[in-house]
């Protein structure tokens, strides 16, 4: 990692704050709110997209960093929504507290095993409003960032499997709780490919 910095001259700054943000991830519980949430995708998703643009070599610009966090956002959520029983078993839970408390739901909730029909269907409601979110996110990466160049496309291809994995979890959604969502490995490929081939994310 050393080596790459000096190799690129990245700047230090998107690494520290992603690493600063992932302390969260060791037990602190839920996010306050939605705010809450999408800083922390874009400190530590969003960090590693301005990183790989940078090692890309795509200048930077008042566009670049808008669109790495709004990457970042949009995959964060994607990958997080899908790991939900990993990380809330690690106790640290990729969901705003304000919007479980409409239902009625705390944290304490998440450690009834199995949880409760009630901490499912709010997990449930608040998920689609999160993907809701992402999926405005992931918009606005597709509209704004061939302003980057064609540089920027290998660094963003990962946003290719959102959709997918937010249809996955729609099929999961019964059970997110209590199983990973996964995409199937040549399933990730062919969808890659296809984003590469279309010139698209």
């Amino acid at each position: 990692l050393g080596d790459a910095i000096r190799r690129h001259a990245l700047d230090r700054a998107p690494l520290h704050s992603a690493i600063e943000a992932r302390l969260f991830d060791i037990g602190r519980g839920l996010h306050a709110d939605e705010a809450t949430l999408a800083a922390y995708f874009g400190a530590t998703e969003g960090s590693i997209f301005a990183l790989g643009l940078a090692v890309a070599g795509v200048a930077a610009t008042p566009q670049s960093d808008p669109i790495a966090k709004a990457a970042g956002r949009a995959y964060g959520t994607a990958r997080a929504l899908s790991r939900l029983p990993v990380l809330l078993d690690k106790g640290g839970f990729p969901l705003p507290e304000n919007r479980l408390t409409e239902f009625g739901v705390t944290a304490e909730a998440f450690a009834e095993r199995p949880p409760t029909r009630e901490t499912r269907r709010a997990v449930q409601a608040v998920a689609a409003a999160l993907r809701t979110s992402a999926l405005r996110d992931l918009g606005e990466v597709r509209q704004d960032w061939r302003s980057l160049g064609d540089k920027a496309l290998p660094v963003l291809l990962p946003l290719a499997l959102t959709e997918p994995y937010f249809a996955a979890q729609h099929s999961n959604r019964d059970h997110m709780l209590a199983r990973i969502t996964e995409l199937s490995p040549l399933g990730r490929l062919w969808r890659l490919w296809r984003a590469h081939r279309r010139r698209t994310v």
